[in-house]
């Protein structure tokens, strides 16, 4: 092989999977979402439910309304819902800390532990591998087509691997050092309002 080239991936593989689009155009893409904004994307309860669901269903792991998929519109138009979505994950996660601080008096570094699994799951660790693959990219590529062949690997690498070990414990820590929650109108603190 010439220098400069990994062997990670074989050549064609990342280019055989294609952008996601037969589109070449920028134009044309942009009178599509015209197109969708103008059309099935108009204003309408239906269209705020769906897009709520294709956020929701996106950032979790949880499913949808039968009739929801991850049309790119609503994905797009979902933009002011993934506040929402994120407030409701955090609210999951708090649940579980709090019911094991409180009902199972286990001690906060074990509750911590705990409501990051339940973060890891209903989220399906979607931020976790983005970020393994950002530090395998970074960590074991030297030009910008070694790094984005690497993160487009679907293996983890010891750059990842590093970086998730450092994430999880440093966030299992600060959720920990937090302390037990505290929750008054106005006053809240701790790790569950947290």
């Amino acid at each position: 092989e010439s220098a400069g080239t990994t062997t990670i991936l074989k050549a064609g593989t990342v280019e055989s999977r294609g952008m996601g689009t037969n589109i070449n155009s920028k134009q044309v893409i942009s009178d599509q979402i015209q197109s969708f904004l103008a059309g099935e994307g108009q204003a309408s309860p239906k269209a705020e439910f769906r897009a709520f669901f294709t956020v929701w269903t996106f950032v979790t792991r949880l499913p949808g309304p039968t009739w929801v998929d991850h049309h790119p519109g609503y994905l797009m138009r979902g933009m002011a819902y993934f506040p929402l979505s994120g407030c409701l994950i955090g609210t999951f996660v708090c649940v579980f800390f709090d019911l094991a601080v409180y009902t199972m008096t286990l001690p906060l570094t074990i509750a911590s532990v705990i409501s990051e699994a339940a973060s890891l799951w209903i989220t399906g660790a979607f931020h976790e591998d983005g970020l393994a693959d950002s530090a395998d990219g970074i960590g074991g590529g030297w030009t910008r087509d070694q790094i984005l062949k690497i993160m487009t690997d679907t293996r983890l690498g010891t750059y990842g691997c590093a970086i998730l070990l450092l994430y999880i414990i440093a966030k299992v820590e600060l959720i920990q050092h937090s302390g037990e929650s505290i929750w008054a109108l106005g006053e809240c603190s701790g790790a569950g309002p947290a």
